[in-house]
């Protein structure tokens, strides 16, 4: 989802809701493929040994889904960086976008586009 970004002109008040509205979209889709990583490493059936009390090791299904979960998240987790860009800060706190716990250098930053 890239916004205007051939263009120096700043988003309008529908496009930042829209990339506000896709940022919290993603952080729910983050959130399922973490549950279903904690599901896939609490289900015995993907692992063997898993309850002789030694080392258990995954099995070739588990390494599958443990890596598609991986790549989906990272996916997920570059398209989330590249939105960041796209808005400031203060228009995402202004778009009800919880920032608690982010650095300014997360988001786009005015005065670095300006120079």
């Amino acid at each position: 989802m890239k916004i205007r970004s051939s263009t120096k002109a700043p988003l309008t008040d529908q496009e930042i809701k829209r990339v506000v509205a896709r940022l919290m979209t993603i952080d729910g889709l983050i959130a399922k493929e973490y549950a279903k990583e904690e599901a896939t490493n609490n289900t015995p059936k993907y692992w063997q040994g898993f309850f002789s009390g030694y080392e258990s090791t995954p099995t070739p299904r588990c390494k599958q889904i443990l890596a598609g979960i991986a790549a989906r998240t990272t996916k997920l987790s570059n398209e989330q960086s590249a939105l960041f860009k796209q808005i400031t800060k203060q228009q995402a706190e202004d778009f009800g976008y919880c920032v608690s716990g982010m650095d300014d250098e997360d988001f786009h930053c005015v005065e670095m586009a300006e120079a």
